[in-house]
């Protein structure tokens, strides 16, 4: 199962290198460091007391800052800053 996710994680990486709009990375790698978000949300939502510094963050949050820092850092031209909720001006 998860060499599936995998593979279909480098499908979409790959056509974003071709496209143009991620840079230039080992597919299967990126693909293996985007499913990590949600092995370490995962490991939050179980052991929230490992992690009081993200105490008031809701899990929707969380889950949200760690797939934008993994997409982020693929991204040839970083996507808005602009966060869920905010307005603009």
């Amino acid at each position: 199962m998860v060499s599936r996710n995998h593979r279909l994680f480098a499908a979409v990486i790959k056509r974003g290198i071709d496209q143009g709009e991620f840079r230039e990375v080992d597919p299967l790698v990126a693909a293996r460091m985007l499913s990590a978000p949600f092995v370490m949300h995962g490991i939050w939502c179980r052991h929230r007391d490992a992690f009081t510094w993200m105490e008031k963050k809701s899990d929707a949050d969380v889950l949200e800052d760690l797939i934008a820092f993994s997409v982020e850092s693929l991204c040839i031209k970083p996507p808005s800053s602009r966060r869920r909720g905010e307005k603009t001006k």
